[in-house]
């Protein structure tokens, strides 16, 4: 465990809390391929609760949701909407699933290949130009055990198929649109905390990010109380992850926390992929966290008063000089924590350079 040294610039960077605003960032697609799609169906609606999140006719699973998915035997569901009748057997073929690795680049012709599997007729249904498909998620994964969650046996991509075609005509070709689910079960590389500084209402980090390519954010795990690196967030405190501010490339960063000034807080990082799981956190650092300077307290503790939204005047025959002081101590104390603010930013941007570089 190693207590944090604390640099001058974040010190007066404190006196104000920024927002730093959130880079938009497209995660890494780990997956060869994604499901496929024909022209004679008009969209893709997959279904699964709990999950992660929701892509197009893919959906993704972490290893919290695996959990509870095998736990309760879940369905998954998905309907095809295509644009021709396949209430007759000359248009529509059946329904199949199949498994192939995460990353993997299996593309089966149901039924036709080993590997594929019948979806009962009981669990289809036709509508006209609808297919409603439903899957229990034990029959998909093939497990019933919640165990090989953890474990990352289960790392796989699922799909599931049906055939169709436009018409009976001679020469017309089956078609094989697909849905996906993609169980992510594999927890990121953990990052590296280097630095921290903690106020009462942000904490600020410093990293060296994880090396895993889905890696989607970078969290910060903070405790009141000591707690041991190597472990999941969730066994190191109860707290919820507090995710970073600012773009997944460059390896610093901060949160917002609700502390008290003069306590002791534990802090390290994490990294959360794109299926939502978490990596185990880097060895905590203990931190001071520093009290800081409310501007607008000072200046009342001096005398001034703010009096009808708009300017501000001094209250009291007494007080003029004593704010006046207060005042220009404010100024300058902002003006000392601007240029920190660009001495940190192009900082920041020689890191984001140089990290971009690393991970090419």
């Amino acid at each position: 465990m190693t207590r944090s040294t604390i640099p001058i610039q974040s010190i007066l960077g404190a006196l104000v809390v920024a927002v730093v605003g959130v880079s938009l960032w497209a995660p890494v697609e780990v997956d060869a391929r994604s499901p496929t799609t024909s022209a004679l169906v008009e969209s893709v609606q997959p279904t699964l609760e709990p999950s992660y999140r929701t892509d197009g006719a893919t959906i993704y699973v972490g290893i919290n949701e695996c959990e509870r998915l095998i736990s309760e035997n879940r369905d998954f569901q998905v309907t095809f909407r295509t644009n021709v009748n396949i209430d007759t057997i000359e248009t529509f073929d059946g329904a199949f699933y199949y498994r192939d690795e995460r990353g993997g680049g299996a593309r089966l012709a149901c039924p036709d290949e080993s590997g594929c599997n019948d979806i009962p007729e009981a669990d289809i249904v036709r509508d006209n130009r609808n297919i409603e498909l439903t899957v229990p998620i034990r029959d998909l994964l093939g497990r019933n055990n919640v165990a090989v969650c953890e474990e990352g046996e289960l790392d796989k991509s699922l799909y599931t198929q049906v055939r169709i075609r436009e018409a009976a005509a001679i020469g017309a070709e089956w078609r094989r649109p697909e849905a996906r689910v993609v169980f992510d079960l594999i927890r990121p590389e953990a990052p590296t905390l280097i630095d921290a500084f903690a106020t009462e209402f942000s904490i600020s980090v410093e990293f060296e990010g994880s090396t895993s390519l889905d890696v989607e954010r970078h969290a910060v795990i903070f405790s009141s109380e000591s707690f041991d690196g190597g472990v999941t967030p969730a066994q190191a405190t109860n707290r919820t992850p507090r995710v970073v501010e600012g773009d997944v490339d460059v390896d610093s960063g901060r949160v917002t926390v609700d502390l008290e000034g003069g306590t002791t807080v534990w802090v390290a990082v994490a990294a959360r992929d794109e299926a939502g799981n978490y990596s185990l956190v880097s060895d905590p650092m203990e931190v001071a966290v520093t009290s800081t300077i409310n501007f607008w307290d000072v200046y009342r503790d001096g005398g001034g008063s703010e009096e009808g939204g708009h300017g501000c005047q001094v209250a009291g025959g007494d007080a003029p000089f004593g704010s006046l002081v207060w005042w220009l101590v404010a100024l300058a104390m902002i003006a000392v924590w601007w240029r920190g603010q660009k001495t940190s930013a192009a900082r920041i941007a020689v890191r984001s350079s140089q990290g971009k570089r690393k991970r090419r």
